[in-house]
């Protein structure tokens, strides 16, 4: 009977496995403020190494005991080993948590204040809120006048309701009211003066006016009239009453013995408007005529070119020629007329003021 040897098979070295590391917890602890405290925490225990498991058909060590079996068919049988417990998993121990740091405490301490000073803070803040509530009284004092002020101007009581004109004689007052626009009763403090004083103004008889306001109730206006020139016949047969400057003043049915009148000029617009340049050239002398000369001139007469002639009471005429050195030319005419009868006085020509010509009846 032949017996088989089983060759021992050389035992496999086990590397110790590696522990299984946390990176999140190591960030984390990574990121934590570190502790004031000097205590040092102790390093965390290494693991020990595993041993090797023994093999079943390792050879027994070199002088150790050896243990023969004989099987059924007489092999030599290894010993039975104990089983292996289940390795547990090592968890890694947790550090050492830091030493709190005590804060001072927040709360201050109470200061103890002197009696005088504390009094005075309290008159310092008393007399600061008294000077804010007489700032608030001042400014709703003011706000108060100012809407009472307002609301009183809008009032019925300060509308326009008397209005008082002067200096009117050849244009009735009522029609200078109505000129004026204050028919309306507006408020006296709205009331429009330059406005007023341009509307009345546009009336034929006014050459100026001015106006003012009079509280409560009241509105001045003022007149200045123009003075009446001559008479010249106007549109329709009628005739047209004019001042100096050419300026249409009214109109009448025949014609006014009161004053000369305007022969050769253009007929007369309407009251208010401007003659034409004859008429107003006859105008201009008419306006400049002495006392003397005036009373006794009837009428003038401007030619074409624009010279004139005036034609007297007896019959006589003066002769003026143009309008340049006029007052040397009326001058010379009323001194001439003064020491003479009209009744002998033919032509009087004055066209040169300083050497007159007399041409007798």
């Amino acid at each position: 009977m032949t017996t088989r040897t089983r060759e021992p098979q050389p035992t496999p070295v086990r590397r110790p496995q590696p522990t299984p590391v946390d990176l999140d917890a190591l960030k984390r602890e990574a990121t934590r403020p570190k502790p004031k405290a000097t205590t040092k925490a102790a390093p965390p225990p290494k693991p020990p190494k595993p041993s090797p498991k023994p093999s079943l058909n390792a050879e027994p060590a070199v002088g150790g005991p050896s243990v023969q079996s004989s099987g059924p068919r007489g092999l030599k049988q290894a010993p039975k080993q104990a089983p292996k417990e289940p390795k547990s998993k090592q968890t890694p121990k947790a550090k050492a948590a830091p030493t709190p740091v005590r804060r001072p405490d927040p709360t201050p301490t109470p200061v103890r204040i002197d009696p005088r000073i504390k009094r005075r803070r309290i008159e310092v803040t008393r007399e600061t809120g008294r000077r804010r509530l007489r700032v608030v009284l001042i400014t709703l004092g003011a706000l108060a006048v100012v809407v009472g002020g307002v609301g009183a101007t809008r009032s019925p009581l300060l509308d326009v309701d008397h209005i008082e004109v002067i200096g009117a004689t050849r244009t009735p007052p009522e029609e200078v009211a109505k000129a004026s626009g204050l028919e309306r009763k507006p408020q006296l403090l709205d009331v429009d003066l330059p406005r007023i004083v341009r509307q009345v103004e546009r009336l034929p008889w006014v050459l100026e006016a001015t106006a003012t306001r009079h509280w409560p109730a009241t509105v001045k206006i003022t007149v200045t009239e123009r003075t009446d020139a001559a008479s010249l016949p106007a549109e329709g047969g009628k005739w047209a009453v004019a001042d100096g400057s050419g300026r249409v003043l009214s109109w009448h049915d025949g014609r006014p013995d009161a004053m000369p009148s305007i022969a050769g000029a253009e007929p007369a617009g309407a009251p208010g408007t401007t003659v034409g340049r004859r008429g107003r050239t006859a105008l201009h002398v008419a306006a400049a005529l002495p006392f003397e000369v005036r009373s006794m001139t009837v009428e003038l007469e401007v030619s074409a070119a624009g010279e004139i002639d005036l034609r007297m009471r007896g019959g006589g005429a003066v002769r003026l020629g143009d309008t340049s050195l006029l007052d040397e030319k009326l001058q010379a005419a009323a001194t001439v007329l003064g020491t003479l009868d009209l009744k002998v006085v033919k032509v009087l020509d004055v066209r040169v003021p300083r050497a007159p010509v007399l041409t007798r009846r």
